[in-house]
This record gives C-alpha cells, sequence and structure tokens, in this order.
C-alpha cells in the first residue's frame, strides 16, 4: 500500500489540485471567499487548456485579473509610501476598459486573449450573479507603479505553463503537470545583487542627499525594466556592467558604439529630479487643499515615461550578436561586444543561489558547460572586471552573475509576467 500511495502523491496533477494549498500559504485571505474559490480552481484549469490552444497557427499567451471582493477599479495599491502624505489620494492600481460580459470558458479565453497585449494588459474577470459562475468583463492595464494591489491575477507564458500572481509576487506556477520552486526576487530583495546595482551607481545615489524624498530604488527599477526589455526581444542576449571603464588601449570597444553614453543616466536623472521636487513641494504646502497635484503628476508621468520609453530603446540594443555594454552611472557603452579570453581565461567558480544574500548556495558548482558560448563569455567577464552580468538563451530562463569574493554567485531571475 505504501508503494502505491508514493506513486499516487507523485503522479502529474492539474493545476487547480495546487491551487487551494498556494492560496493557504500566502493569501489566507482569499480562503475567505468560499464562493470563488471552486471557480477560481476552473479557472486555472480553463487558462491551462486554453494556452495548448492555437489562434491563427500561434500559441496564446495571456493574463486574466480577478478581484475577489473589490471592483478592479477601485483596488490600489498596497504599500503606500510613507512618504506622500495620507490626506493624498492613493493612485489607483488598473485602469479598466468595460465590455459586454462573457461567461468564461476556454472558447472565450482564446477568442478574447487577443483583445490583450502580454505583459501589459489582462483580460478582468468577476462574478456577475449570486451563482459565482465568473465572467470576462473587459480588459485592464496595471499602473506600473503600482504592485496590482490585493488582487490574483492568472497568466500563461508558454503552452501548458500557469502561474498565479497577488500583490505583484508569484505564489504559483504549474508546469507539466508539477510546481515549480519559486525563485529570489533580486531586483527587490535586499541582497548581493542589489548591493551591485547600487555600487554600479554610487555618484547618482550620492545626489540623493534626502532618502526620504528620493526614489532611491531607481537603479533596481532601471536593471529590472531593461532585463524585461531583454527577455522581450525573444533573442538569447546579456547585458554586462563594468565596474570602472579603462581608457587608452584597455578601453572596451564594443562593435555598435553610442556616440552619448549618459542618455539613460539622464532620463534617470530628470525623473528623480521630478520625483523629489514634487515630494518636497508637497511636505512644504501650508494648505495641501489647494497643492496642485494633478500639475505635479502630469509633470511626474512625462518624466517617468521618458525614463523608461530610454530603458526600453536600450534593451532593444541586447538583439545584435555580443552583448550590451553598461559602465558606472548607467552609461550605456555600446552594443555587439565581444569578450576576450573566453577560450583561456580563468572562470571562477559558479554556485547557485537560493537566497538575496547567497549563504544558500548550492553544493556542487553550477555546470557552465551545459550553456553555450554566452552564458561562458558572461561568467568570463564576471571574473575577469569583478562586474555583473544579466544573461538569457532564446529559450531558458533569465540569470544574474555577480563576483561575490572569490567566486561567481548565479540567481535564476524571474520577472512578473504582467
Amino acid at each position: 500500500m505504501s508503494g502505491l500511495h508514493h506513486h499516487v502523491m507523485e503522479k502529474p496533477k492539474y493545476p487547480r489540485e495546487h491551487l487551494h494549498a498556494a492560496l493557504a500559504a500566502s493569501v489566507p485571505e482569499w480562503l475567505e471567499l468560499a464562493d470563488l474559490l471552486e471557480d477560481l480552481g476552473e479557472l486555472v484549469d480553463q487558462v491551462f487548456f486554453a494556452s495548448l490552444a492555437t489562434e491563427e497557427g500561434e500559441n496564446l499567451r495571456f493574463h486574466v485579473v480577478v478581484a475577489g471582493k473589490k471592483k478592479l477599479e477601485e483596488v490600489t495599491d498596497t504599500e503606500w509610501p510613507a512618504a506622500i502624505p495620507e490626506e493624498q489620494e492613493q493612485e489607483l492600481a488598473w485602469t479598466v476598459m468595460r465590455i459586454e460580459p462573457h461567461r468564461v470558458d476556454p472558447k472565450a479565453l482564446v477568442k478574447l486573449a487577443g483583445a490583450t497585449e502580454f505583459g501589459r494588459t489582462a483580460l478582468v474577470l468577476d462574478q456577475r450573479d449570486e451563482d459565482g459562475q465568473l465572467w470576462i468583463f473587459g480588459v485592464a492595464r496595471r499602473n506600473p507603479r503600482t504592485n496590482g494591489g490585493r488582487v490574483l491575477v492568472v497568466s500563461t507564458s508558454a503552452p501548458g505553463a500557469v502561474s498565479v500572481y497577488f500583490e505583484g509576487r508569484r505564489i504559483m506556477r504549474y508546469e507539466r503537470g508539477l510546481l515549480v520552486p519559486p525563485v529570489v526576487d533580486v531586483f527587490s530583495e535586499s541582497g548581493v545583487v542589489t548591493r551591485a546595482i547600487r555600487s554600479s551607481i554610487p555618484e547618482f545615489l550620492a545626489r540623493m542627499k534626502n532618502y526620504l524624498f528620493s526614489p532611491h530604488n531607481v537603479g533596481e527599477r532601471v536593471f529590472s525594466r531593461l532585463v524585461r526589455g531583454m527577455r522581450a526581444t525573444g533573442h538569447g542576449c546579456s547585458v554586462l556592467v563594468l565596474p570602472a571603464v579603462p581608457e587608452g588601449e584597455a578601453a572596451p570597444k564594443p562593435k555598435y558604439r553610442l556616440l552619448r553614453a549618459d542618455v539613460l543616466a539622464a532620463q534617470a536623472q530628470a525623473y528623480v529630479d521630478v520625483h523629489t521636487e514634487r515630494i518636497k513641494a508637497q511636505w512644504g504646502a501650508e494648505n495641501l487643499d489647494e497643492f496642485p497635484f494633478e500639475r505635479w503628476k502630469q509633470q511626474e508621468d512625462v518624466a517617468e515615461a521618458n525614463l523608461e520609453a530610454a530603458v526600453d530603446d536600450i534593451a532593444r540594443l541586447t538583439a545584435p550578436d555580443g552583448a550590451l555594454l553598461m559602465g558606472p552611472e548607467f552609461a550605456v557603452l555600446g552594443a555587439g561586444y565581444m569578450v576576450t579570453g573566453t577560450g583561456t581565461g580563468k572562470v571562477l567558480d559558479i554556485f547557485e543561489a537560493f537566497d538575496a544574500e547567497g549563504e544558500r548556495v548550492s553544493e556542487k558548482p553550477y555546470a557552465l558547460e551545459q550553456h553555450g558560448a554566452r552564458h561562458k563569455a558572461a561568467a568570463t567577464f564576471v571574473s575577469q572586471s569583478g562586474g555583473f552580468a544579466f544573461v538569457a538563451s532564446e529559450d531558458g530562463p533569465l540569470k544574474v552573475l555577480v563576483r561575490h569574493e572569490e567566486r561567481i554567485l548565479l540567481w535564476r531571475v524571474e520577472l512578473p509576467e504582467y
């Protein structure tokens, strides 16, 4: 009997069989919505089957969002910054375009998936009446300045792969009948990677004299969006970041050199300046009822949009052969950079890390030979320069490599899909 029981436990399950345990572990308040739980279980199975379908010869990738107790139009970010006065109205997390409701089923999901843009918009699901049946109510776009609030997002990024997110963090990922273990969020959890990013922009951070007013996580946001854009190219690609830029004969020679290396730094500084001045003005205002919130918001929105556009444009430079090469202070040196010494240069041992501080690592060195030349070049670059690197295979997971003491630590990077 024990052998039979073990065999049953190891059998692949449908996504809904994992959902209740995932919600119990990460989002206990959703267990109070008993009338929704059964429908959510059915939904993740429907999303799973819809992901296996093709539309005009292509597999579908899409998201659906379920707000639960609130209308999606009323949901706000759950992490209200301490530097913003309580009197200011919180920004809404979603912009919703409503349509005539349609019952949720795999066919409807397949047909309406084309109305969304993967990574940017999602189908809106809600209960229409007392029977608890979920209906499709429209399409929504998340405000990128928010974490999406207390909603569930069900996402399918590949055939047969289903993820569930809450407040911007993954609480479940299902592939090939099994749960995929979670990975460290290297951009938000303080640790080796965040310190490497901040150490690459010391002068930029030094100009932020008052951290209460300044968005001190700009470095993490810029690199997170850059890596997201790199992944969106669909190519195998990499970003290499030098701790210092050699001069003279030792100067790096990317094939496509940028004439202005500060194009990204300028937009990042402009955004920080507007954000800082807006917060300072709010704190110094005698009467918040008369404070021009809308005017300041428009200015900050423009600065943020310009920064995001600059990052997205630079991310496209990872598509050519070679790497995108960067230096300190967000300097973009050029694209098509080829790392020298990949054949004979000593590469430090690499260990996969399972926590942000790199205290829990693999017992054996990471098998770099399972990858191609791009990963070897990134490891050689990190070994020789002391910098850090983001690298992606065409169809494999993203990774970040950082030199830490006399070894290289490697993290798998997972970006929210919406």
